[in-house]
Protein backbone atom coordinates (compact mmCIF):
# COMPACT_ATOMS: atom_id res chain seq x y z
CA UNK A 1 0.00 0.00 0.00
CA UNK A 2 1.44 3.54 -1.05
CA UNK A 3 0.58 6.43 1.19
CA UNK A 4 1.65 9.53 0.69
CA UNK A 5 1.05 12.48 3.13
CA UNK A 6 -0.08 16.25 2.31
CA UNK A 7 0.12 19.13 4.52
CA UNK A 8 -3.81 19.75 5.24
CA UNK A 9 -3.23 23.72 4.13
CA UNK A 10 -2.68 22.21 0.70
CA UNK A 11 -4.81 19.96 0.41
CA UNK A 12 -7.66 22.58 1.30
CA UNK A 13 -6.06 25.59 -0.32
CA UNK A 14 -4.50 24.47 -3.55
CA UNK A 15 -6.32 21.59 -4.46
CA UNK A 16 -9.65 23.13 -2.80
CA UNK A 17 -10.67 19.99 -1.46
CA UNK A 18 -13.08 18.73 -0.78
CA UNK A 19 -15.06 20.88 -3.40
CA UNK A 20 -12.68 19.68 -6.29
CA UNK A 21 -13.31 15.72 -5.30
CA UNK A 22 -13.75 12.72 -7.88
CA UNK A 23 -15.61 11.10 -5.89
CA UNK A 24 -17.03 11.93 -1.43
CA UNK A 25 -19.65 9.77 0.14
CA UNK A 26 -20.33 9.93 3.54
CA UNK A 27 -19.39 6.57 5.61
CA UNK A 28 -20.00 7.16 9.23
CA UNK A 29 -22.65 9.34 10.84
CA UNK A 30 -23.19 10.18 15.28
CA UNK A 31 -25.09 13.33 16.55
CA UNK A 32 -22.05 15.45 16.22
CA UNK A 33 -19.85 14.14 12.90
CA UNK A 34 -20.22 13.37 9.25
CA UNK A 35 -17.28 11.00 8.43
CA UNK A 36 -16.61 11.56 4.34
CA UNK A 37 -14.46 8.84 2.13
CA UNK A 38 -13.13 10.96 -0.39
CA UNK A 39 -11.03 10.13 -3.34
CA UNK A 40 -8.71 12.77 -5.42
CA UNK A 41 -6.10 13.31 -8.00
CA UNK A 42 -2.82 14.99 -7.69
CA UNK A 43 -0.18 15.29 -10.57
CA UNK A 44 -1.73 12.43 -12.55
CA UNK A 45 -2.22 9.46 -9.29
CA UNK A 46 -5.29 8.78 -7.38
CA UNK A 47 -5.81 9.68 -3.27
CA UNK A 48 -7.93 8.61 -0.95
CA UNK A 49 -8.52 9.78 2.57
CA UNK A 50 -10.99 10.71 4.89
CA UNK A 51 -12.39 14.00 6.89
CA UNK A 52 -15.14 15.01 9.32
CA UNK A 53 -17.20 17.77 9.54
CA UNK A 54 -19.90 19.20 12.35
CA UNK A 55 -23.68 17.36 11.61
CA UNK A 56 -25.47 20.60 12.62
CA UNK A 57 -24.63 23.93 12.19
CA UNK A 58 -24.01 23.62 16.03
CA UNK A 59 -20.68 22.17 15.22
CA UNK A 60 -18.67 24.42 13.14
CA UNK A 61 -15.90 21.65 12.05
CA UNK A 62 -14.41 21.84 8.95
CA UNK A 63 -12.24 19.45 7.01
CA UNK A 64 -9.10 18.27 8.60
CA UNK A 65 -9.44 21.53 10.92
CA UNK A 66 -7.34 19.70 14.19
CA UNK A 67 -4.48 18.22 11.13
CA UNK A 68 -1.52 19.85 10.25
CA UNK A 69 -0.73 17.21 8.06
CA UNK A 70 -3.21 14.38 6.17
CA UNK A 71 -2.52 10.40 5.26
CA UNK A 72 -3.71 9.75 1.62
CA UNK A 73 -3.80 6.33 0.23
CA UNK A 74 -2.91 5.96 -3.31
CA UNK A 75 -5.87 4.15 -4.95
CA UNK A 76 -6.39 3.34 -8.54
CA UNK A 77 -9.88 2.21 -10.31
CA UNK A 78 -10.95 -1.24 -10.79
CA UNK A 79 -13.68 -3.03 -11.47
CA UNK A 80 -15.38 -5.31 -8.34
CA UNK A 81 -17.80 -7.66 -7.95
CA UNK A 82 -20.05 -6.77 -4.67
CA UNK A 83 -22.65 -8.86 -2.93
CA UNK A 84 -25.60 -7.23 -2.08
CA UNK A 85 -28.93 -8.54 -0.07
CA UNK A 86 -32.19 -8.24 -2.17
CA UNK A 87 -35.70 -9.24 -1.76
CA UNK A 88 -36.28 -12.71 -3.61
CA UNK A 89 -37.82 -12.30 -6.90
CA UNK A 90 -35.58 -8.93 -7.72
CA UNK A 91 -33.99 -9.03 -10.86
CA UNK A 92 -30.16 -7.86 -10.92
CA UNK A 93 -28.47 -6.83 -14.05
CA UNK A 94 -25.27 -7.50 -14.27
CA UNK A 95 -25.07 -6.63 -18.20
CA UNK A 96 -22.63 -3.49 -19.04
CA UNK A 97 -24.91 -2.35 -21.66
CA UNK A 98 -26.47 1.02 -21.70
CA UNK A 99 -30.17 0.82 -20.94
CA UNK A 100 -33.72 2.50 -20.76
CA UNK A 101 -36.16 2.27 -17.41
CA UNK A 102 -39.85 2.94 -19.01
CA UNK A 103 -42.88 1.99 -17.74
CA UNK A 104 -42.43 -1.94 -18.13
CA UNK A 105 -39.21 -1.80 -16.21
CA UNK A 106 -35.14 -1.41 -17.71
CA UNK A 107 -34.72 -2.12 -21.36
CA UNK A 108 -31.36 -3.15 -22.65
CA UNK A 109 -29.97 -1.39 -25.68
CA UNK A 110 -27.28 -4.04 -27.74
CA UNK A 111 -25.40 -3.27 -30.27
CA UNK A 112 -27.41 -2.13 -33.87
CA UNK A 113 -30.82 -1.40 -31.92
CA UNK A 114 -32.99 1.22 -32.57
CA UNK A 115 -34.02 4.08 -30.01
CA UNK A 116 -37.97 5.32 -31.00
CA UNK A 117 -39.13 8.01 -29.45
CA UNK A 118 -43.11 7.51 -28.77
CA UNK A 119 -45.68 10.10 -29.26
CA UNK A 120 -45.69 11.26 -25.62
CA UNK A 121 -41.71 11.37 -25.81
CA UNK A 122 -41.14 8.41 -24.41
CA UNK A 123 -37.84 6.53 -25.60
CA UNK A 124 -37.86 2.60 -26.17
CA UNK A 125 -35.42 -0.15 -27.85
CA UNK A 126 -36.10 -1.77 -30.98
CA UNK A 127 -34.62 -4.62 -32.47
CA UNK A 128 -33.31 -4.19 -36.61
CA UNK A 129 -35.40 -6.74 -37.35
CA UNK A 130 -38.73 -5.33 -36.17
CA UNK A 131 -38.04 -1.94 -37.09
CA UNK A 132 -37.64 -2.62 -40.81
CA UNK A 133 -40.44 -4.35 -40.84
CA UNK A 134 -42.81 -1.61 -38.94
CA UNK A 135 -40.87 1.23 -40.77
CA UNK A 136 -40.07 2.49 -44.29
CA UNK A 137 -37.46 4.78 -45.09
CA UNK A 138 -37.86 8.27 -46.25
CA UNK A 139 -35.88 11.01 -48.34
CA UNK A 140 -35.76 14.05 -45.66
Amino acid sequence: MIMREFSRDFLVEELELHYSALEERIIETSRRLKTYEIVFEYEGNFYRTTYSTGATEMQDERPWECLKRVTCTEVELKDVIVKKWVPIGTRVHLRRWPYINILEGTHYISPGDYIITGVKGERYPCKPEIFHMTYEEVEA
